[in-house]
């Protein structure tokens, strides 16, 4: 469920004006993973932890690396992929679909290495202290 926006990103030029519901929706599937595994993240906590810090860094950290920076890049990349396939005399938009798809396992490590220390330079030093407690 939680790549679904980003399947909704590589299908989106494709789509047939009866389907573009589809896209949106991609979204909302994606986020209601991510809700579930905040919430899932707060059942799960080792003793000692708040239940809000713990909730609040699975919900910010699933929203960046899951949803959010994946869905834009891999928009930017059928959109690249798509016009340089224009230019190139291939008038499918099938290609950028194609390539984006072919791009979702390698964006995943690199995006969630950067959500990680951007949130352990960041939000994390706010939640938690360095035993992993609420501060």
């Amino acid at each position: 469920m939680g790549y679904a926006n980003e399947l909704g990103e590589a299908f989106h030029p494709v789509l047939p004006p009866s389907l573009k519901l589809l896209y949106p929706a991609s979204y909302a599937v994606a986020m209601a993973y991510v809700l579930a595994d905040s919430k899932r993240c707060v059942e799960l906590k080792p003793p000692g932890q708040s239940g809000g810090a713990v909730f609040a860094d699975a919900l910010l950290w699933q929203t960046a690396a899951s949803v959010a920076i994946p869905g834009f890049v891999i928009g930017q990349i059928v959109k690249a992929s798509n016009r340089a396939a224009a230019k190139g005399g291939v008038r499918s938009k099938m290609v950028g679909t194609f390539v984006g798809l072919a791009s979702i396992p390698l964006i995943i490590s690199p995006i969630d290495h950067g959500v990680d220390y951007v949130m352990d330079n960041s939000i994390r030093k706010f939640l938690f202290d360095d035993a992993g407690k609420k501060t």
